[in-house]
């Protein structure tokens, strides 16, 4: 299956013309079919594109292919010059702040607008502190959807940052 997700990047990638070398794929489990593929390009601002749009639609379409070939549901996520990795530090960063924010004061923050794809990492990141009261929340508005970090606890005092991982 990795090698079938493999062969169809590449090709796909030589019919575009653009270079890339270093691939590697990995499977998340057995479960399910979800691909890593992580490569190195001289073209990464034509594969990543302007806030990484033309990498989502690069997923998406390898996606696709990849699913008729195997005839089965397959999500491949891409990572290209460790793009994702350094977007993904700075949305945890700017989380962080946020989460002080919130366990400071209460209540809720909203953050900033953000695609699926953030929202899901900062759902998970968020959860992963397991600090009693701190919560994310998705909710529907007129401009999309906004993701809110709310804490309903004791404020900050009486919390170890450090030790929440914050």
């Amino acid at each position: 299956m990795e090698e079938t997700v493999l062969s169809v990047a590449q090709e796909l990638l030589s019919k575009l013309g653009l270079d890339a070398s270093g691939f590697s794929v990995r499977k998340e489990d057995d479960q399910r079919q979800i691909f890593y593929l992580t490569m190195q390009s001289q073209d990464s601002r034509l594969l990543i594109g302007p806030r990484g749009q033309t990498l989502a639609t690069l997923e998406y379409v390898l996606g696709l292919i990849v699913e008729r070939k195997l005839a089965s549901r397959a999500v491949v996520h891409v990572e290209v010059n460790d793009y994702r990795a350094s977007q993904d530090a700075k949305l945890f960063s700017y989380v962080d702040e946020k989460v002080k924010d919130v366990l400071r004061a209460g209540g809720k923050i909203a953050l900033r607008p953000m695609t699926s794809y953030e929202r899901k990492k900062v759902h998970s990141y968020v959860g992963d502190k397991q600090v009693e009261g701190l919560r994310t929340v998705s909710q529907d508005d007129p401009t999309g959807r906004t993701l809110y970090v709310t804490f309903e606890g004791k404020v900050a005092l009486a919390i170890d940052m450090d030790s929440a991982g914050i």
